[in-house]
């Protein structure tokens, strides 16, 4: 391998590690965020399902404690603060990968160092939830835009973005021209 294929290499590389990196901090963000709505939806209907129950308010409680009830089993089902720390975590490897990558000086990089990276990429994925590819792709071009990459940013159309969280809308991610 040329000096400069292995830089390149290496680039793409560290390029892919912040992309995760930004990809997981932007889920932990995501499902934190509903892990603490789900906890101050439950605890304020909790409370006044007590509240309610003590001044007798019978259907009142009850709507109270459906509520707290959805919200339990929501939490249960969609597992929001489990999701939130398993992202946190995958960022927290990333970063640290990303970290030990950036301490090589340019001109010592070799084969080993990225055979090494790249199996400790791989190893971090394994760990990975199946990715959401527009929010991966919204990743990208933050990215991209950061590091004055304007040639690699793709489209993404409004309702994509909008659902990136949640689920895939697009499929097909078409290059910017420059």
């Amino acid at each position: 391998m040329t000096e400069k294929e292995l830089q390149d290499n290496f680039s793409d590389l560290l390029f892919s590690v912040r992309r995760s990196s930004r990809y997981h901090t932007k889920c932990l963000q995501f499902y934190d965020h509903w892990s603490k709505r789900i906890l101050l939806l439950t605890t304020l209907s909790g409370v006044g399902t007590f509240t309610a129950g003590l001044a007798t308010h019978t259907m009142l409680s009850v709507y109270l404690a459906f509520i707290v009830a959805l919200a339990s089993i929501s939490e249960l089902i969609f597992g929001f603060s489990n999701t939130a720390r398993l992202h946190s975590e995958l960022s927290r490897q990333f970063i640290a990968l990303e970290k030990a990558m950036i301490q090589i000086p340019e001109n010592k990089i070799n084969e080993q160092h990225l055979s090494q990276f790249t199996a400790n990429r791989l190893e971090i994925e394994q760990n990975e939830p199946p990715k959401k590819n527009t929010l991966d792709i919204i990743c990208h071009n933050e990215l991209s835009k950061a590091m004055g990459y304007d040639h690699a940013i793709y489209k993404i159309n409004y309702l994509a973005r909008k659902f990136a969280n949640y689920f895939d809308i697009q499929t097909n991610y078409k290059q910017l021209p420059v």
